[in-house]
């Protein structure tokens, strides 16, 4: 029993022992020590958090970068709605060639930004306050320091470009490309069928602020009319635009490259370029106004002992009753007009023609022998006054000036929700006014014009 009590005793000391090393003198005082973490046990925590890193921070990032290439893409969608819908309304085709926002007030509004920013809710480069701060319309990061790296560009097929070019005598930063007073024309000088070429708007960007775009941002002689853009004939940018797809190369296991003039990025960047085509084609409808001069007028003038005073004469058929000095004298038949070689615009009297030809003059008749008791009488054609057009969104101030119509039939085109207005010549207001969905036609007969389509 005494030597259980000592070797208890023994191990109570030691205990003491061992909790006296555990203690330090702290002002004075003999306090508890505090245990630290030894450098092998730190290294070790430190080696097992590299490892976690290592295993979660690429997938992270790749997540961030996948999240920002779907939100680019996105957002092009946002931008080619807002351009369509700026298109429409204001009747402009946005020009590569001037700044997307240009900063003078009121000046050289025809930068895609510019014809886009009121139909979206991305943000353009105006500060609030005013000055300027950089946009989510404009810049894809407008928070970046090197933001005008991350600017969108557009740019036009090359034949269309051609066709705005032959329109506005150029294509450089001062053109506005807005909807011409006569609608855009179907033939150009040039001998260009319109729209028969491709009619495409093409948006270009990168989801990675550090990935910059090789080709141009818009302004000042980006793109030269008819000219593919670019310095070599193996990198034409717009043939690279129109036929890439953001598809993965077999071969490299990477999205495959467009090609230099749109960007030099490794093979494993192309993930992160965004090429939003966007058709014009649908946007234009096409117009067809046909003037028919009909019906004539007439004028008759008897020389002998009668004269006829504004008599009602029908040229086309069925006849009419003229009235000599109270006296009803018969009716008269309908008479063919007869237009000026070697243009003959023969109408006959039935059926009644679909129109007379303005560009040329009608030939003077003689009723004689076909109106009871009457000789040596003249009778003088007219035609009716010439119609007018007017597109509001050309700007022109109603009532349009006449010699609108340099044939009878007129063909053009204008973008789609454009309102057209139809007007005589005499009238205050216009005859008719509807808004072109689609492609029409209309026809002038009786100074009333009808939608014949």
């Amino acid at each position: 029993m005494r030597e259980e009590r000592d070797e208890g005793v023994q191990g109570l000391r030691k205990v003491e022992i061992d909790l006296s090393n555990l203690q330090k003198m702290r002002g004075g005082v003999w306090v508890r020590a505090e245990r630290g973490f030894s450098l092998i046990e730190l290294i070790g925590v430190l080696a097992i958090m590299g490892i976690l890193a290592s295993m979660t921070v690429p997938p992270i990032l790749r997540q961030i970068r996948q999240a920002q290439s779907g939100n680019e893409e996105a957002n092009l969608n946002e931008v080619a709605r807002a351009i369509v819908e700026g298109i429409k309304a204001t009747g402009t085709i946005p020009n590569p060639n001037i700044n997307p926002f240009d900063p003078r007030v009121g000046v050289d509004l025809g930068g895609w930004a510019d014809v886009a920013y009121n139909y979206t809710t991305l943000t353009d480069d105006t500060a609030p306050g005013g000055g300027f701060a950089p946009g989510t319309l404009h810049y894809v990061f407008p928070s970046e320091t090197a933001f005008a790296d991350t600017a969108r560009r557009i740019y036009l097929d090359p034949t269309f470009l051609g066709y705005l070019d032959s329109q506005f005598d150029g294509v450089d930063q001062t053109k506005t490309f807005a909807t011409p007073a006569g609608g855009w024309p179907a033939t150009t000088a040039g001998g260009v069928i319109f729209p028969n070429q491709a009619i495409r708007l093409y948006i270009v960007s990168s989801s990675r602020p550090d990935f910059v775009l090789s080709c141009s941002a818009n302004g000042p002689n980006v793109q030269d009319a008819a000219n593919n853009y670019g310095d070599l004939p193996s990198s034409l940018l717009i043939d690279q635009l129109s036929s890439w797809v953001k598809a993965t190369d077999t071969a490299t296991g990477f999205i495959q490259a467009p090609g230099t003039a749109v960007e030099n990025w490794a093979n494993n960047g192309h993930q992160y370029l965004h090429v939003k085509t966007v058709d014009l084609r649908p946007l234009f409808c096409r117009v067809t106004l046909t003037d028919t001069a009909c019906p004539p007028t007439a004028e008759i003038t008897v020389f002998g002992t009668s004269t006829y005073n504004a008599p009602n004469i029908n040229f086309f058929g069925g006849y009419a009753v003229f009235d000599i000095c109270d006296n009803n004298l018969g009716p008269i038949a309908g008479r063919s007009l007869i237009g000026v070689p070697p243009a003959d615009v023969t109408v006959l009297r039935s059926p009644q023609p679909l129109y007379l030809d303005r560009g040329n003059a009608l030939v003077a008749g003689n009723p004689s022998g076909v109106l009871v008791g009457v000789v040596n009488a003249e009778v003088t054609p007219a035609l009716n006054p010439q119609p007018r057009f007017r597109i509001p969104v050309s700007g022109s101030v109603p009532p349009p000036p006449g010699g609108m119509f340099p044939a009878n039939i007129q063909t053009f085109y204008v973008l789609k929700g454009t309102a057209l207005q139809l007007w005589d010549d005499a009238g205050a207001t216009p005859v008719l006014t509807t808004t072109i969905e689609s492609d029409c036609s209309f026809k002038y007969f009786g100074n009333t014009w009808t939608r014949v389509d």
